[in-house]
């Protein structure tokens, strides 16, 4: 199966605020004259059955934005639980340098579990 690059398929998405961004600010100064760099911010991933990755937050400030296109993948979405009695505050710069995977669900946290089929985006 050939690969294709999510800009080619997901150039003018609905979802896709940041380039909407980089085209209003494009040649403003301060602002870069370049088109926006969507080969460098979009990328996939593809997985056998049964993969597993760690709870994580996307670096440098960036949102994730699936798009299940084969098979499912079942998500847990995170947030402070407030009654915790180590509530752990997402909006922090240091939010998890101290944060162990393996301790995640004690982490003061709540989860809900959200199953993606082909079609759905998140």
């Amino acid at each position: 199966m050939p690969f294709v690059r999510h800009s080619d398929v997901h150039q003018n998405s609905a979802l896709a605020s940041n380039q909407t961004a980089w085209i209003q600010t494009r040649g403003n100064k301060g602002f870069s004259r370049s088109e926006p760099p969507v080969d460098d911010v979009f990328w996939a991933t593809t997985a056998l059955a049964g993969a597993t990755s760690w709870l994580h937050m996307d670096a440098d400030g960036f949102g994730t934005a699936i798009d299940c296109l084969a098979g499912s993948k079942y998500w847990l979405l995170a947030k402070t639980n407030p009654k915790s009695e180590n509530p752990k505050h997402l909006d922090e710069v240091m939010a998890f340098a101290d944060f162990e995977p393996g301790e995640a669900f004690l982490a003061g946290l709540e989860y809900e579990g959200l199953l993606l089929s082909p079609g759905m985006v998140l």
